[in-house]
């Protein structure tokens, strides 16, 4: 059943993803597109956990956390050339303030590093999900559309 509702989950966000990187002309733009996507559904993954609509397994809420971990670890040279798309979120700000931005996300790949070894079982959801939510929120609020 858990593979059921994993694999639902999954088609269900690659079909938004898609959609929403329908039109993405710049192939840079839409590797960076994929990157948050992916990033965001394993953010879902264990939202679902947290909120039981999907039974707690240590073993999925430690890969997604891992898995955050790797692609914030990628941000910054995801975002090192500065290629522009007009379905592109990421503000322009970006590249002005590329240390700061950068710092963001290695802070988050620490956080989720830390996280993913110290989990123990559902009681720690509410953590994880407030310090991995937390980062992303900083950094989208600033850096993102």
């Amino acid at each position: 059943m858990r593979s059921f509702v994993v694999s639902v989950v999954s088609i269900s966000l690659v079909a938004s993803a898609v959609f929403a990187h329908s039109g993405v002309k710049n192939e840079d733009v839409m590797k960076r597109m994929k990157q948050m996507s992916e990033m965001a559904s394993n953010m879902k993954v264990l939202g679902a956990m947290m909120k039981q609509q999907q039974p707690f397994d240590l073993p999925l809420a430690k890969a997604a956390i891992s898995k955050i971990g790797e692609l914030s670890a990628e941000t910054g040279k995801s975002f090192a050339t500065k290629a522009e798309d007009p379905k592109s979120e990421a503000k322009p700000i970006i590249w002005d303030e590329f240390d700061e931005f950068t710092k963001l996300a290695d802070a988050l790949t620490k956080d989720a590093m830390q996280l993913q070894s110290s989990i123990k079982g559902p009681e720690n959801l509410r953590n994880v999900m407030a310090t991995l939510g937390g980062a992303c929120k900083q950094c989208h609020s600033k850096y993102r559309e």
